[in-house]
């Protein structure tokens, strides 16, 4: 269920870089709208069959959130070039840690079945 979700937020992700280069507010908020709507998705429903797999899902759409809005920060000019590095450090280790976690759960899920189902499970 989470896989069509995925699909569709990328397409819809590209399509709107796209269509609207000019005004890159407006369509940062859009991408922003999309993202909320996809996690609260994912939290109500919940697709995976593992709760952790829910949590770390979550997670990775909040802080696709948080990278949003940041994003919108960065393009208002509000922050001095001081004040906008430091913005810049802390997006690019919440992107670090987002990846370092949604990497360690895929090989933590992977190596726990191929612990239950065996490295080559026989075919019928």
């Amino acid at each position: 269920m989470y896989a069509p979700f995925a699909f569709v937020r990328r397409i819809v992700f590209t399509f709107s870089l796209g269509i609207s280069p000019f005004s890159p507010i407006s369509t940062l908020t859009l991408l922003l709208v999309l993202t909320f709507l996809i996690m609260i998705c994912v939290y109500f429903y919940q697709p995976f069959d593992n709760q952790y797999t829910d949590y770390v899902t979550i997670f990775m759409e909040l802080s696709l959130t948080i990278y949003i809005i940041c994003l919108i920060v960065l393009a208002l000019n509000i922050f001095s070039p001081s004040n906008s590095n430091n913005l810049g450090i802390v997006v690019v280790s919440l992107i670090t840690l987002t990846v370092v976690v949604a990497l360690g759960w895929l090989i933590y899920l992977t190596i726990v079945d191929i612990k239950n189902k065996g490295c080559c499970p026989k075919a019928k």
